[in-house]
């Protein structure tokens, strides 16, 4: 099962994060890699932390279709619910090996609560990105082999 943990981590490392932030293309993110793209927009946005989350696949394991976006739908409505500002996002292996989640970009709010709510959604990582540091992946509770 180690294996398992270890494809993971690698996979979730070799994605990219895209968010749509406007104005044209979507802003590329990767763990271990800056964005000023991104930190400019944050700026202007008032935020110094945006985490990326999804909803589909959760434990990563392929769901259907219609699972998905019911667990997606779920989502948007807990984060209208908190009033968190989000924009729509998604994630793409490098490889082309997953399918492509839909995520949503969450502005301004501390990595534990993302977290926990990545947690009721069934999700191993979220990805963080801190206005002029590097991206990097956050692992949940749920996730066996989590990073300290």
């Amino acid at each position: 099962m180690a294996d398992r943990w270890s494809q993971l981590k690698t996979a979730y490392t070799q994605t990219r994060y895209s968010i749509e932030i406007g104005g044209g293309a979507p802003c590329n993110l990767q763990p271990g890699q800056k964005s000023p793209q991104l930190d400019e927009w944050m700026q202007k946005q008032g935020f110094k932390r945006l985490h990326v989350i999804t909803a589909y696949n959760p434990t990563s394991r392929v769901c259907s279709a219609k699972q998905n976006q019911q667990a997606m739908l779920e989502l948007k409505q807990e984060l209208h619910r908190r009033q968190w500002p989000n924009w729509p996002a998604r994630n793409e292996t490098i490889a082309g090996d997953w399918p492509v989640e839909p995520s949503l970009a969450i502005g301004g709010q501390t990595a534990i609560v993302v977290l926990q709510l990545a947690e009721q959604f069934g999700q191993y990582a979220v990805l963080e990105h801190q206005r002029g540091l590097v991206s990097k992946l956050l692992y949940t509770s749920l996730f066996p082999c989590r990073e300290t």
